[in-house]
Formats: C-alpha cells, sequence, structure tokens
C-alpha cells in the first residue's frame, strides 16, 4: 500500500467539501451532503497518496466530474437566470479552465502547486447553488401560502 501525506490537495479538498456538506446539511439540501461527502472520500483518498494511483486519480475525475455536471445541468434546468446562477457557472467554467491548463502546460509544477484552486472554486459553485435552491425553495413555500 502506497504511503499518504499531508499537501495543500488534501486539506483544500477535505476542508472545502466538508464546509460544503454542512452548509447543504444545514439548508436541508441532501443531494449536495451526499455528493460533497462523496467527492470528499474520492478526492483525498486520491490526493493523499505519495506515489498517485491511476485507479484512484480516475475514479476521483469520473465521481467530481459527474456530480459536478450533474448539477450544472440542475442548475441550468430548473433555476432562472441571476446573478447568483451567473456566479456558479463562472466558479466552474473557472475550475474547469484551471484543470484543463494544469493538464496542458509544460511546467509540471504548476497541477502541483495550483490543483488546490480547483477544490475552492468547485466548491464554491455548488455553495452558491445550495443558496439559491434553498432561495428557490422558499420563495415556493411562500407562494403555497
Amino acid at each position: 500500500m502506497a504511503t499518504r501525506h499531508l499537501n495543500r490537495n488534501v486539506v483544500s479538498s477535505f476542508c472545502s467539501f466538508l464546509v460544503t456538506a454542512v452548509y447543504a446539511f444545514y439548508q436541508n439540501v441532501q443531494p449536495i451532503v451526499v455528493a460533497s461527502l462523496l467527492c470528499l472520500c474520492t478526492s483525498v483518498c486520491h490526493h493523499s497518496l505519495k506515489e498517485p494511483s491511476k485507479k484512484l486519480r480516475l475514479l476521483d475525475i469520473v465521481v467530481v466530474n459527474s456530480i459536478g455536471c450533474y448539477f450544472l445541468i440542475d442548475c441550468y434546468l430548473t433555476i432562472p437566470l441571476c446573478h447568483e446562477t451567473r456566479i456558479v457557472y463562472l466558479c466552474a467554467i473557472g475550475a474547469f479552465l484551471q484543470y484543463t491548463y494544469q493538464q496542458r502546460t509544460i511546467n509540471a509544477t504548476f497541477g502541483k502547486k495550483y490543483h488546490w484552486l480547483i477544490h475552492i472554486m468547485a466548491n464554491a459553485a455548488l455553495g452558491i447553488y445550495v443558496f439559491v435552491k434553498q432561495q428557490q425553495h422558499n420563495n415556493l413555500r411562500v407562494k403555497e401560502l
């Protein structure tokens, strides 16, 4: 078994996904709680290895991208365009561009140094999505009364 170590990717992944899960829990948006905890598990397991595992990396990429795509599509289809949703889309695009750039860059240390930004941007998008989803839910409840 490969040895594990603490680095900025592990810390940013753990903290950002945990904060998002706790925030979603208190806002009663259970799908985000489950999704954030799943992403936390795969991301921490992947980033904590000293010797990268191709299988764990692939699993992490598939899980995180599937969850991200699902909630972006849900945001697009169920929430009207507003300032908050624009921020969600900008954070998602920023994370995607950051990941794309770090995969194509000649400087191999760029990904190791700045990958943590992807965790922050993706979780910012999820946190704002939770906020907007809860606002939408509250507005529907007020209209019912």
